[in-house]
């Protein structure tokens, strides 16, 4: 498996590069290609099976387009919380950072079939994507006053 990382921050695109070595992709051996910016990762996606890509502020739909049209399995891992709901709404497996990142680094690597049936299962559904997301910054809905609050999560 070749996985590409993709993210315009060289320190994270080096974490993500060290965790996606020590991912568990099963018997398959992982080589990890890496990317500064969409133009980069379109030079380099015809090597990848598997691609993590940052929101790129917007250009992951480029490197989304060719993954799809190549076949290669997507995952966006983005600090933007409404290009992770766009993306979801696409149907695209995406996840926030940082909380997400070990979750996007499995999905990417995963040895099982191209669907994630976890973000699948969320596409179409506007409450379960703002439910997760809240949940990834620890915010809660507070029902009798219609305000979102800050509440300690429960182990």
């Amino acid at each position: 498996m070749t996985l590409l990382i993709i993210d315009d921050d060289p320190i994270l695109r080096g974490l993500l590069f060290a965790h996606a070595e020590l991912a568990d992709c099963g018997a398959a051996p992982i080589e990890i290609l890496e990317a500064g910016s969409a133009a980069e990762a379109l030079g380099k996606i015809w090597a990848a099976n598997a691609i993590l890509c940052d929101g790129l502020e917007g250009e992951w739909v480029k490197v989304w387009a060719a993954a799809r049209k190549r076949g290669a399995r997507f995952v966006l891992l983005s600090g933007d919380d409404r290009q992770v709901t766009q993306a979801r709404l696409i149907g695209v497996r995406a996840f926030s950072k940082p909380g997400g990142t070990g979750d996007a680094i499995a999905a990417a690597v995963a040895s099982s079939d191209s669907r994630f049936p976890i973000a699948d299962s969320q596409v179409g559904n506007p409450a379960i994507q703002e439910a997760d997301i809240a949940n990834a910054r620890g915010w809660e809905e507070d029902e009798e006053e219609g305000a979102r609050v800050r509440k300690p999560r429960v182990a």
